[in-house]
């Protein structure tokens, strides 16, 4: 749901000198995922949008490239049971909880955020509904999409958004109150 916004701000010309990539575990590949977003009236990103449901984008640890970094949360995504808005039929899949790096020039790590850190880096479960002490549900500690170049330009870390319960039920029902499945 950040997407549109990020595509936004690109259009902006917020992300000038920034190569920005979106990266979604769902299979079905790139087009596929693209696809489904027109049909949700979201296209021309401005940016690239990469299927991974293999993990191979996510940082690993330098020690031993063969794990990934404890910045992950990951959950089953049961999408088959839902209609695809496209010809290809949904699959269950293993959902990669959001999560954002960002990698200098050079390839060392600028910043870093997920559930596993910040406000929300002790908090158990690891569940969307879980509460955060001060700040609400853990689904809604995201970083606030303005601020990712901001924050680049900057080297600060991003700041973060901690929206209500009634916002994320509204991004949830999509256009016309029509729920939309996690599954992009």
């Amino acid at each position: 749901l950040q997407l549109k916004g990020l595509k936004e701000m690109v259009a902006a010309g917020k992300f000038e000198g920034i190569a920005l990539h979106a990266v979604i575990s769902e299979p079905g590949g790139s087009d596929e995922l693209l696809a489904r977003l027109k049909a949700r009236e979201l296209e021309d990103l401005g940016f690239p949008l990469h299927s991974d449901p293999e993990f191979k984008t996510l940082l690993r640890l330098k020690d031993d490239p063969s794990k990934e970094a404890p910045l992950y949360i990951k959950k089953l995504m049961e999408c088959e049971k839902f209609k695809s808005q496209t010809s290809v039929p949904y699959k269950n899949y293993t959902m990669v909880q959001p999560a954002l790096v960002v990698y200098r020039k050079t390839g060392e790590i600028q910043q870093l955020w997920s559930w596993m850190t910040g406000p929300s880096k002790d908090v158990e479960p690891k569940v969307e509904q879980t509460k955060v002490p001060r700040y609400g549900m853990l689904v809604g500690i995201r970083p606030i999409s303005m601020d990712i170049p901001e924050s680049i330009k900057a080297d600060r870390n991003v700041k973060l958004n901690f929206p209500g319960i009634l916002k994320i039920i509204k991004e949830m029902m999509g256009p016309a109150g029509k729920y939309i499945c996690c599954c992009a």
